[in-house]
């Protein structure tokens, strides 16, 4: 028999607050840098050690509003209502937080423009464009093959943030080469910019001079219009 886990109030409270900021693709040290919420506050939130109340929820929902998540109070406490998602242009002009915030954030995902595949769903196409403009230092890989025997197939496309390879090195990447060409892998080491890589256990090491190495955030299964 499947062994059902049971939640106090204040820990469903925190695994909802943990879903919501998936969605942003943000650590709390990075929720941090944006909002000004402690990482240590965020901790016992998530973790419910330290129950969620209807005024620190407001305060979240703000912060991800002025990020461009849609999140309720009402679903962060009691999980009813809409679920977080991005907002569309609609709930922006709709949702009464500071104008010249909204202003400047929305300037701020202008600067960037990517040149994205064409996808089947164009709410996830919008979902990567939001990741891609919120992050820092941001890469995106679309497979055309599975690698090896884990969960990313054909056709998926994962994003991430560019960060210390050396931090990388043992995990699955997204690597940037130098003319630009993206890949997934597995970083087994790094000197300078010389990386050795692996794509299954069958194939021999590669080396490979690459631009960015970055950590995956960010995915989604089978969406783009080629597969």
């Amino acid at each position: 028999m499947e062994k059902v886990i049971e939640y106090t109030v204040a820990q469903a409270k925190g695994r909802r607050l943990r879903m919501a900021r998936a969605l942003t693709g943000m650590s709390r040290q990075d929720l941090h840098d944006k909002t000004g919420i402690a990482t240590s506050t965020m901790d016992t939130w998530e973790s419910g050690r330290v129950e969620l109340n209807e005024k620190s929820s407001l305060r979240i929902c703000e912060s991800f509003r002025k990020l461009g998540i849609f999140c309720s109070a009402e679903w962060l406490l009691r999980g009813e209502g809409m679920p977080p998602h991005l907002m569309s242009d609609t709930e922006r002009s709709m949702l009464s937080y500071d104008k010249n915030e909204e202003s400047s954030q929305t300037n701020s995902l202008r600067k960037k423009s990517f040149n994205l595949p064409p996808f089947w769903d164009s709410d996830i196409k919008k979902e990567l464009s939001f990741f891609l403009n919120l992050h820092d230092n941001p890469i995106f890989h679309i497979l055309t093959e599975k690698f090896g025997n884990s969960m990313f197939d054909a056709g998926d496309c994962v994003a991430g943030v560019g960060e210390n390879p050396q931090k990388l090195i043992g995990k699955v990447v997204i690597l940037q080469k130098t003319n630009d060409d993206t890949c997934l892998c597995r970083l087994n080491s790094v000197t300078d910019s010389i990386a050795e890589i692996s794509f299954c256990k069958k194939t021999p090491p590669t080396r490979v001079e690459f631009k960015k190495l970055g950590r995956i955030l960010w995915h989604r299964k089978s969406i783009c219009s080629n597969f």
